[in-house]
C-alpha cells in the first residue's frame, strides 16, 4: 500500500482519486514513526485530498467520522516524550484540514463541529510534549500543529466561544510549561491562531490587549529570578508580539499596545531607543 500511495504523491494527474482501503490505511498510519510515510506520503495525500477537492463528499464525512471515533488526538497525552506524540500531533493537522474544508463547504454535523472546536482548545491546553524535530522520526511539532487546528476553529463561522478565558489562557500555560526553548518557530504558528481569532471577531480586542499587557508584565518581572528558562519564555513571547505586529496591522489599539510592550522589552534589555 505504501508504494501505491507514494505513486499517487508523485502523480501528475490534475485530480487524485482515493479508495476506501487507501483512506483507511492513511488513517491507521497517520502517527507512524516512519517520517517518510507519515509526513511525505500520508499527510501530503490528506492535504491534497481536501485542498484539491479529491475526496468525495462521502469520503470527507467518512474521514471525519473515523477521526472522531479514533480520538487519537489525546492518545497517551499524559505521557509526554513517547512516540504517541506523532499520532496526536498529526491528528491535530488532520483536524485542521477537516475544519478548514468544512468552513469552505459544510459537511460536518453541528455536533461534530462543536466537538472538534472543543478538541482544538483542549489539545493545546493538555499537550506537554514540546519537541519540534525528532532525529530519525521527523516532525513532532505539537504546538505548531495544534495551533493550526486552533486557527481553523477560530476561523470557522460557526464557532462561538463559550469560555474565552480558556482560549486566552493557552498561551500563558504553554509558556509556563516550557523547560527548554522553542527552536522550530512554534511561536509564529501559535500567534497566527490568535490573529485569526481577532480577524474573525472570535476574540474581543479588549481581552486580547489585556492578555498582551498582563503576560508581558509577568514575564518581564520573572527575569529578576535570573533563571535561564525565564529568559527563554520571554524570548518566545517577544517573538509572538513581533508576529502579531505584522499579522494584525488593521487594529490600531493592538498595534499601539504591541509597540509599547516591545519597546519596554528592549528598554529592559538595555537597548537605547
Amino acid at each position: 500500500m505504501q508504494t501505491e500511495l507514494e505513486y499517487m504523491v508523485n502523480s501528475t494527474k490534475d485530480k487524485l482519486t482515493f479508495s476506501t482501503l487507501q483512506i483507511d490505511f492513511m488513517l491507521n498510519n497517520i502517527g507512524n514513526t516512519d517520517p517518510h510515510l507519515r509526513d511525505d506520503i500520508i499527510y501530503t495525500l490528506f492535504a491534497r485530498g481536501f485542498i484539491e477537492n479529491s475526496f468525495t463528499n462521502q469520503q470527507q464525512k467518512l474521514i471525519a467520522q473515523k477521526f472522531i471515533q479514533a480520538n487519537n488526538l489525546f492518545q497517551d497525552i499524559n505521557q509526554p516524550q513517547g512516540d504517541a506524540i506523532f499520532l496526536r500531533s498529526f491528528s491535530a493537522l488532520l483536524g485542521n484540514l477537516i475544519l478548514t474544508k468544512d468552513t469552505q463547504e459544510k459537511f460536518l454535523t453541528s455536533k461534530q463541529q462543536n466537538l472538534l472546536f472543543n478538541w482544538s482548545i483542549q489539545y493545546l491546553t493538555q499537550e506537554k510534549d514540546y519537541r519540534g524535530f525528532v532525529q530519525g522520526k521527523g516532525w513532532a511539532h505539537a504546538i505548531a500543529h495544534g495551533s493550526d487546528f486552533l486557527a481553523a476553529t477560530l476561523s470557522h463561522p460557526n464557532f462561538k466561544p463559550q469560555n474565552l478565558q480558556e482560549i486566552l489562557q493557552i498561551i500563558p500555560n504553554i509558556l509556563a510549561s516550557l523547560t527548554q526553548p522553542l527552536v522550530d518557530d512554534e511561536e509564529e504558528r501559535l500567534a497566527n491562531a490568535f490573529a485569526q481569532g481577532i480577524k474573525n471577531n472570535k476574540i474581543a480586542l479588549i481581552n486580547f490587549v489585556n492578555l498582551i499587557k498582563s503576560v508581558s508584565e509577568e514575564l518581564k518581572s520573572n527575569l529578576n529570578s535570573q533563571e535561564q528558562i525565564n529568559y527563554w519564555r520571554l524570548s518566545s513571547w517577544i517573538k509572538m508580539l513581533h508576529t502579531w505586529l505584522f499579522l494584525i496591522p488593521e487594529q490600531p489599539i493592538i498595534q499601539q499596545t504591541l509597540i509599547q510592550e516591545i519597546k519596554k522589552y528592549y528598554h529592559k534589555m538595555g537597548y537605547k531607543l
